[in-house]
């Protein structure tokens, strides 16, 4: 399992835990986008990616999302040689996970 498939995992279960009943009902594998704030997994469930984050993690906001959001799989992680934010390889393992 590669270390987005983890936080992909947390991701779920956060929303398993603190997310709408209905979440995965929520969420439209046609238009699913981690690099978007309305097409991402926050996005879909919540309306924006602010509003989603505000939702499963009341209490942090600004420079905590940023450690926050990636443990749980809503931000794209760094690839560390070309900087560049993984948000395809994100978006695919949500998709992989939601229809397992």
């Amino acid at each position: 399992m590669s270390h987005i498939d983890t936080k992909v995992q947390a991701g779920i279960a956060r929303l398993d835990k603190a997310g709408p009943a209905d979440w995965r009902e929520r969420i439209n594998l046609d238009t699913l986008d981690l690099h978007s704030l309305t097409d991402c997994v926050l996005g879909q469930v919540h309306g924006d990616y602010a509003d989603g984050m505000d939702s499963l993690f009341p209490g942090e906001s600004g420079w905590l999302w940023n450690e926050t959001n990636e443990e749980h799989g809503f931000e794209a992680p760094m690839d560390r040689i070309t900087g560049n934010r993984q948000y395809a390889s994100l978006t695919a393992a949500w998709k992989a996970h939601l229809t397992a």
